[in-house]
């Protein structure tokens, strides 16, 4: 079943329809909108519209400060990702490798929260750090793959640390 053929029912009027049959309200400023009950106009679903990278880019160009931060903060992301597998040390005196990733608030100036993702050994010390986003489960499967490469069989694992850190849950489910 498709999204287009979900079924939606009116609390109001009881109509039944699905989501190509519900009339939209565009009205929310454009960063918004209302799909309504075409019988009675009850609010059934409010979906957020989101804009490509390029328009974006013109937004923030033309003075949106708000995308002009979170493109700001994007790329202090990407710029403090790994580039190439050699950035990682070597730890050639190791023969088996059993990292842990956090998340910690390192303050940096004019910043009241920097999140960075940690890759540490489980004895403590750590091997990487890059800046974290909200939702980084994807970015943790890519690092274990990448790790996987530059150790091969000496990797042996990536383990969230699940004690008592805040920001590593925190930034693990984005919300």
């Amino acid at each position: 079943m498709t999204t287009e053929d979900h079924p939606f029912v009116c609390p109001t009027c009881a109509w039944r329809g699905t989501e190509n049959e519900l009339d939209c309200d565009y009205s929310l400023f454009g960063e918004y909108t209302e799909k309504t009950c075409p019988k009675c106009s009850t609010v059934l679903q409010t979906v957020r519209n989101y804009v490509t990278a390029e328009e974006a880019q013109q937004q923030a160009d033309a003075g949106n400060a708000w995308l002009q931060q979170a493109i700001s903060y994007r790329s202090r992301i990407e710029q403090s990702q790994l580039k190439s597998l050699d950035q990682f040390p070597e730890l050639a005196d190791r023969s088996e490798l059993e990292l842990v990733w956090e998340c910690v608030n390192i303050p940096e100036e004019g910043r009241q929260e920097s999140v960075w993702i940690i890759i540490r050994l489980s004895t403590g010390e750590p091997i990487w750090r890059e800046r974290s986003y909200y939702g980084n489960q994807a970015r943790f499967s890519e690092m274990k793959e990448l790790l996987t490469l530059k150790y091969g069989d000496r990797f042996k694992s990536l383990e969230r640390d699940c004690s008592d850190h805040l920001y590593t849950s925190l930034y693990w489910y984005g919300d």
